[in-house]
């Protein structure tokens, strides 16, 4: 094939390339319509936890209208949300408290209970505040070697974190799990005993 016709060839190429990448950017994405910052969100660095651990596998936490799976998450952006909260068991007392001790209009609580390996803990960080959302990242890490386990026992753990922000116009909650608790923001050695 003679040079010029593989330039003419490859010249057709690139142009049809270009004008589909135009074609995909002009159709619109409310996402990307909106600021990068508001996209990403505002991370959230002051927040405080407070934790229950039991051993075995129990329901710690009971939300009204839910099949009360073992696992679950919530916002709790009012004090309406933190009436429909009931705990079946006097281990989540600390819970309790650091939830009735929340001024909603200021501040939201994110509710996670989840059930374990005993030799995990359960940790979340990065809370993120977002227009229309709050989200965190949920992980489990190995337990110190200094903290006696036994790996076929498993345990359940009630984690809250209050965030400085107001969530009562705020419905929706999205969690990242993973199992490698790094690249926090916030504290990384608060939230009561049994952890």
């Amino acid at each position: 094939m003679p040079s010029t016709r593989r330039r003419a060839l490859r010249a057709t190429a690139g142009a049809v390339a270009a004008s589909l990448a135009g074609c995909s950017a002009l159709t619109g994405n409310s996402e990307r319509e909106r600021p990068r910052g508001e996209r990403l969100g505002t991370p959230i660095t002051d927040y405080e936890t407070e934790r229950a651990v039991v051993e075995d596998e129990q329901r710690l936490v009971d939300w009204p209208d839910e099949d009360q799976a073992p696992s679950g998450q919530w916002l709790v952006g009012t004090a309406d949300d933190r009436e429909k909260l009931t705990f079946p068991t006097d281990a989540t007392t600390d819970v309790e408290s650091f939830l009735d001790d929340t001024a909603f209009e200021d501040a939201a609580v994110i509710v996670f209970q989840r059930q374990h390996g005993a030799c995990y803990r359960l940790d979340a960080y990065r809370p993120t505040a977002k227009p229309d959302e709050i989200s965190a990242y949920l992980c489990t890490e190995t337990r110190p070697a200094d903290e006696p386990c036994s790996a076929d026992a498993d345990r359940t753990t009630l984690l809250a974190l209050r965030i400085p922000v107001d969530a009562r116009d705020r419905n929706r909650l999205s969690v990242t799990e993973g199992s490698e608790c790094s690249n926090r923001l916030g504290p990384r050695d608060a939230g009561g005993d049994g952890r």
